[in-house]
This record gives structure tokens, C-alpha cells and sequence, in this order.
């Protein structure tokens, strides 16, 4: 019942990443069928994870170096792309 309860917790948020385009449909599915959607989806959290780490700690600083943070933050838009 638990487990149930979960799965379709998890794919009602996954449908809404497709809606609110978070979420590349196509390409998740190739990854979900061809195996690697989880390891996909667990890498770019950490990588997300750490930029926005790292732009968190500039944004800290006494003199905040915007082209550093402009550089992290197009980072993470790459990191985003589904191109």
C-alpha cells in the first residue's frame, strides 16, 4: 500500500516537471527506458547542487564578484539544457 502510494506520488511529480517544462518528456523517457534516468537525474542534482553551493558562498562575500556568479549561474544554465 506504502509503496503504491509512493509511486504514484512520484509520477504525478514527474507529470508536473512535463507541464511545467522542467522536465524534457522525450528525453526522460529514452533515459527512464534505456536505464539511466535515475543516474542522470542523481548527477545533475549534485551538480546543480554544488553551483548553486558555490554561488551561495560568493553572494556571502563583502565584495561580491558578479562576473564569477554570472559565470557560475550560466553554468547552471547548461547544466539545465536539454540541447
Amino acid at each position: 500500500m506504502a509503496a503504491a502510494a509512493l509511486r504514484a506520488q512520484l509520477n504525478a511529480h514527474i507529470a508536473g516537471m512535463y507541464t511545467e517544462c522542467v522536465v524534457d518528456e522525450d528525453m526522460f523517457e529514452e533515459l527512464r527506458e534505456e536505464g539511466t534516468a535515475v543516474e542522470v537525474s542523481r548527477l545533475f542534482i549534485n551538480d546543480a547542487h554544488e553551483i548553486i553551493d558555490d554561488i551561495h558562498t560568493l553572494m556571502e562575500q563583502p565584495q561580491v564578484d558578479f562576473d564569477e556568479v554570472k559565470a557560475l549561474t550560466q553554468q547552471l544554465m547548461r547544466c539545465t539544457s536539454s540541447k
